[in-house]
């Protein structure tokens, strides 16, 4: 029976694949349209930590959230819309974006700083007008074995992503480098609100959209314009190791939880900030050994490259009579991965 399980998981991965990469990004109107995925977990409302303050935004109550980190990187060029196709198309809870702003202050989805490494151009995103960015090729250094279908796939605008999706999908979007760009935050919920997507719950109660950052100056930014999204302070492994009582205090006042590097996080560290009612996202993990590993330790949320696998385990263990860990509902039928009509 696990043997078919996997097969139909796998035969999916492919239609899926098959579906998202048509025509080098031209897109169908699959994948949810502009329904409600099927996966999520029950979001929850603001309570009280150890500290008996109410945290600073709505908390994510039990279960293990996917988190598509890029997308699909190993099936499609990361942060391009065939990537988020094909983790939408495997059932992952979120989508994740890394926001950069253009020379013209346009909100684009790629993650590093500067444009080499994912499309041979030179220079930083913020040096480039999005006329200019687009005639970068956002696949130039994807190796997967779908190459020659990805070539010459853009960089997506916030807008097209948003466009695109609508609210099939649930949104984790990281703030970066706000320092150098001033105006993300504001230009970032105008667009959110554009597109309707602030304080909503898909049909699970999973929270629409969720805002990191490493930065708290954003974070505090974001809430004073929106009170009451879900926030996410990232941490690199130096400072998650200086993190004192008093500052993880501090960090209620404004956070609903904290994203973590998996490898600076014991169970011991997770118990603690869940006695101040924060949640834990991991990043990023990419092999099922570890993936279980920090699932038994308890955390929120997890990141991967892998969303296939991370979805794999999470199904396997769903179906388990003695699963005894937070998991939530997966879908129980291979279609449920795939395309459907829009509602």
């Amino acid at each position: 029976m696990g043997n078919i399980k996997n097969f139909l998981l796998s035969f999916t991965i492919l239609l899926t694949i098959i579906s998202a990469g048509c025509q080098n990004g031209v897109h169908s109107e699959g994948i949810g349209g502009k329904g409600e995925t099927n996966s999520g977990i029950k979001g929850g409302s603001e309570y009280a930590g150890e500290s008996g303050k109410e945290t600073g935004g709505p908390t994510i109550e039990t279960g293990v959230i996917s988190i598509a980190h890029r997308g699909a990187p190993f099936f499609a060029p990361e942060h391009t819309i065939p990537s988020y196709e094909i983790a939408a198309g495997l059932g992952a809870d979120y989508i994740e974006l890394d926001l950069q702003m253009t020379k013209d202050g346009v909100l684009v989805s790629i993650h590093d700083k500067t444009v080499g490494r994912t499309t041979g151009g030179q220079g930083e995103v913020a040096s480039y007008t999005l006329k200019e960015l687009k005639r970068l090729d956002a696949g130039h250094s994807f190796a997967g074995r779908e190459r020659k279908r990805y070539v010459h796939v853009k960089i997506p605008t916030l807008e097209e992503v948003l466009d695109r999706f609508g609210d099939s999908v649930n949104y984790y979007i990281e703030i970066k480098n706000p320092a150098d760009n001033p105006g993300m935050e504001k230009a970032l919920i105008d667009t959110l609100k554009k597109f309707q997507l602030l304080h909503k719950k898909d049909k699970n109660g999973l929270p629409k959209v969720i805002i990191q950052s490493f930065s708290p100056k954003s974070l505090k930014s974001v809430q004073r314009m929106e009170p009451g999204l879900p926030l996410i302070r990232l941490f690199n492994e130096k400072d998650f190791a200086s993190l004192t009582d008093d500052a993880i205090k501090e960090l209620q006042t404004y956070a609903s939880g904290v994203g973590l590097p998996f490898r600076s996080v014991t169970k011991k560290e997770i118990d603690r900030l869940h006695s101040y009612g924060l949640d834990v996202h991991v990043y990023t993990i990419n092999d099922k050994k570890t993936m279980e590993q920090y699932i038994d330790y308890g955390v929120d949320g997890i990141f991967t490259d892998h969303i296939d696998q991370l979805l794999e385990i999470l199904h396997m263990r769903q179906n388990s009579p003695n699963e005894k860990s937070r998991i939530h509902r997966l879908p129980q039928k291979s279609d449920e991965f795939g395309i459907r009509p829009s509602d």
